[in-house]
């Protein structure tokens, strides 16, 4: 489905998209080290958000850290964990809510959360709410969602991230930190036109709106005669990486496409594959187990019982790569886009490499349910409400 489309059905208002953090156990303390604040937000971008409590702190952003980023538009709840005391510096913030406010020794850490749950208005007219009942229970029959990444991942206005981190990845840092500030296949802004004229970034300062922080930051690095090998790392850490992740997620959407043309089951292994055990989210837990010829009809079974998934590889430089039809489809992935694992070991900047990991290619939504046009599920962390949603769409569509 056009993304376009799916945007134009699911996200006509902030109201319309509301996100709940599933959060980890805390173990709550009140002489903790940490403080973990419970804030409710609409139409904040995540990172962009820190920023903004970092500078009411008076702190670095750096003593700041949260459990996963979400789309901009939309009504989100998430945990922010202080390094420090938080003393009501929100209370006149538009549009954000504190919800609760405690200590405890536990440091919140990127991926520290158990899912997250959505309630998401439809704008489609003549699909009824049995029609996705029905049809998520079909694809949950069948083995499952393909687990796509969602355009959020590339970026909702400008889905060029991935494109960002092909370049560093190759290392082009020139060309990295000029998409980002101009790419012609999304700007049409008068500001970034006439910087992609003539690179005058102390000209593009004086034009680039306030609000836009990020280019701005990079904008006033290379002005002032920085280059382009570190122009990048005047983003917020987590920003920064994302870039190659996004590159990563591009590559792993493509290896599960091209899986299935093998097979129209995510639930199928095959010898060669990586599984790992899934728990009550659909979240991988546990080693890698490889799937041979001995234990192939075993692991089968527990894949039928959702018990175990295979998982495909976010590659890196230290990505070990499958034997039969998975290591295959990695390799003809790799070789498409001309890259290899190597490649993610990047010298010039060494904190932007990455040594790979692995993502489960399916996953099953709890608590699913459709009333008056209102979805409503669970899903684990990482997981794209928007791919679940497609595909229910798509299902649909060939009916």
């Amino acid at each position: 489905m056009n993304e376009n489309n799916l945007h134009n059905i699911i996200k006509n208002s902030p109201e319309d998209f509301i996100v709940d953090e599933i959060p980890i156990d805390f173990q709550r303390k009140p002489d903790g080290k940490y403080t973990i604040i419970k804030i409710r937000l609409t139409n904040w971008d995540t990172n962009r958000f820190v920023s903004v409590l970092a500078r009411s702190m008076r702190i670095s952003r750096k003593r700041i850290t949260f459990a996963g980023t979400k789309d901009k538009k939309g009504i989100t709840t998430q945990y922010f964990c202080i390094n420090g005391t938080y003393s009501n510096e929100l209370e006149t913030l538009n549009d954000c809510e504190v919800l609760e406010v405690f200590r405890t020794d536990t440091m919140l850490r990127m991926g520290n959360l158990k899912g997250n749950k959505f309630s998401i208005r439809l704008n489609l007219e003549h699909v009824e709410d049995e029609d996705f009942i029905n049809t998520n229970q079909f694809i949950v029959a069948g083995g499952g969602y393909w687990n796509l990444y969602g355009e959020q991942r590339f970026g909702t206005n400008r889905s060029n991230t991935h494109k960002i981190g092909e370049q560093l990845i190759r290392g082009n840092f020139e060309a990295a930190a000029k998409l980002y500030l101009y790419d012609p296949e999304f700007d049409t802004d008068g500001y970034r036109l006439d910087l992609s004229r003539d690179w005058n970034f102390k000209a593009a300062l004086d034009n680039y709106p306030e609000y836009l922080g990020f280019e701005r930051a990079i904008l006033s690095h290379l002005a002032s005669g920085g280059n382009y090998e570190e122009s990048l790392d005047v983003l917020p850490k987590t920003l920064e990486i994302m870039f190659v992740h996004a590159f990563q997620s591009m590559l792993f959407n493509r290896m599960l496409k091209m899986r299935g043309e093998y097979s129209d089951s995510p639930n199928k292994i095959f010898i060669g594959d990586f599984v790992q055990q899934t728990d009550d989210y659909f979240n991988v837990v546990g080693e890698l187990i490889e799937v041979t010829a001995f234990n192939h009809n075993k692991i089968s079974k527990l894949s039928e019982e959702n018990r175990v998934t295979a998982v495909m590889p976010l590659a890196g430089y230290e990505t070990k790569i499958q034997s039969g039809i998975p290591g295959e489809i990695v390799e003809k992935t790799l070789e498409e886009f001309n890259v290899t694992r190597e490649m993610f070991k990047i010298h010039k900047n060494e904190k932007l490499s990455s040594s790979g990991n692995y993502r489960s290619i399916r996953f099953l939504p709890n608590d699913f349910l459709c009333k008056d046009k209102w979805l409503n599920f669970s899903l684990g962390k990482g997981i794209y409400a928007t791919s679940l949603i497609g595909q229910i769409i798509e299902r649909l569509k060939k009916r």
